[in-house]
């Protein structure tokens, strides 16, 4: 039982370095959205929220500091989509709040959510369907969407 749960571990680490590996790629895929960074990225099931968490950071630390930055992650770790979002010290001089930004994804997804400024967590209703990421992803989108045109 002890070799079954070391292995477990150890396949466990394993997936999160190379999920991990994969930050720089993803960061590159960042759009603009009124001259804030937008990453949004679909890890794959079964990675543990922590997992996400850590990739949500390691992302951010790869979005210029001086460019606002947004990172927003969603996952299936279990049975409920979990939603990380992390925004970067430059995003949060300019007023955008994890937190805040969350509560609208996770809402896309059926849940709720919330936490700090810098990063935030939700999760989502069981099966919430295949648009839901999308809708997530969106809701995210226009809030920065409509930040920017009433900041105008």
């Amino acid at each position: 039982m002890t070799r079954l749960r070391d292995a477990e571990r150890e396949l466990a680490r394993l997936r999160s370095a190379e999920l991990l590996s994969s930050s720089g790629e993803i960061a590159r895929g960042a759009e603009n959205i009124g001259g804030t960074a937008l990453v949004t990225h679909r890890v794959p099931d079964g990675t543990d929220a922590d997992s996400i968490r850590k990739l949500a950071l390691d992302i951010r630390s790869r979005i210029p500091a001086q460019q606002p930055g947004v990172v927003t992650l969603i996952g299936v770790p279990a049975d409920k989509p979990v939603v990380i979002i992390a925004v970067n010290e430059a995003g949060r001089r300019a007023g955008l709040s994890a937190g805040t930004l969350v509560s609208g994804a996770a809402k896309a997804l059926g849940g709720g959510g919330g936490g700090k400024p810098e990063i935030a967590q939700g999760g989502g209703a069981p099966n919430a369907g295949a648009g839901a990421d999308d809708a997530a992803f969106g809701a995210v989108r226009s809030a920065l969407q409509d930040r920017g045109r009433s900041s105008r």
